[in-house]
Formats: C-alpha cells, sequence, structure tokens
C-alpha cells in the first residue's frame, strides 16, 4: 500500500490552503480478500452515521472489487478520514488521486452516497472498466469533473 509513516495516504495539498477551506480529496482501492460479505455495506453505513457530525460529503463508488470515492469537506476532516481509511484492514494498495481546494460541493446532499456493483461505468464514465477510470483519474485532471457529471447522474436516476 502507498503510505507515508504513521499510514497516511502518500499526497500533499498545495501550499496556502487555509485549514478551514473546502477540500475535496479522490483516492481509490482494493477490497481485501479478507473481508467479509458486507463489509462495503458496513462501510457505507458508517460513512452516512459518521459523516454529518464532520461536515463530510461525497460518494462512494464500489465495482469488480475496487473502491473510487470523492470526499467533501475540511483539510482536517478529509486527512483524518483519509488517515482512517489508510488504516483500515478491509482497504488495501489504497491511491490518493487529488486532494485540493473546491469552490462548493459536487454532492453537497449526500452524506456518503453509493454506486455499487449493479451500476454501469460505462454509463458513468463512457469507459469500459474501474481500471480504465482509475487509469484516467491518476492520468488526466480534465476527466474529473466528467466523472463526477457521470456519479452525479447516476444518482439522480437519470
Amino acid at each position: 500500500m502507498r503510505r507515508a509513516p504513521g499510514g497516511v495516504p502518500r499526497t500533499l495539498y498545495s501550499s496556502g490552503m487555509s485549514d478551514q477551506a473546502l477540500y475535496r480529496a479522490i483516492y481509490c482501492s482494493k477490497i481485501s480478500p479478507a473481508a467479509s460479505s458486507q463489509a462495503v455495506g458496513d462501510i457505507l453505513r458508517s460513512a452516512r452515521k459518521n459523516n454529518p457530525a464532520k461536515d463530510i460529503t461525497g460518494v462512494l463508488l464500489f465495482s469488480d472489487r475496487r473502491f473510487i470515492q470523492i470526499l467533501e469537506g475540511t483539510r482536517d476532516q478529509i486527512d483524518q478520514i483519509l488517515k482512517v481509511i489508510g488504516q483500515d484492514d478491509r482497504h488495501y494498495d489504497m491511491e490518493v488521486f487529488t486532494r485540493s481546494a473546491i469552490a462548493a460541493r459536487s454532492f453537497p446532499d449526500w452524506s456518503m452516497a453509493y454506486i455499487g456493483e449493479q451500476a454501469d461505468i460505462t454509463e458513468i464514465t463512457g469507459l469500459l472498466t474501474v481500471e480504465d477510470v482509475i487509469d484516467n483519474l491518476r492520468e488526466s485532471d480534465g476527466f474529473l469533473a466528467g466523472f463526477i457529471a457521470g456519479c452525479r447522474k447516476q444518482l439522480a436516476g437519470t
């Protein structure tokens, strides 16, 4: 797993950003082979229970044993959540793609929206596989806006 000392995934915020500003972080990970069949539901329930008090919003996509998650909130809260996820035995091979300041939330009404196995990745992203999505998130800053729009469209049921 790509972790810095202390279990925090490697990547840094751009310098000069306020800790109270609104941020977005996007990561992917794989579900541990040892994770129970209820692990995804447990993760989702925990996020939906804990995120409102921390003013965290976002979406969790799970497909082909891969998580892709968008988190929105303050820098401190996002750092804490990423640290917890990075130390969670249900996740491995965690990679944070981006952490950046944002002007507004993309998922303001969702403590944690969920897009699961039944979702059509091609419909959401125009790509064939979750691995294609991950490669594009790694390599193309321009892909993110379309990915977010596709997730929002999927959640709206259109």
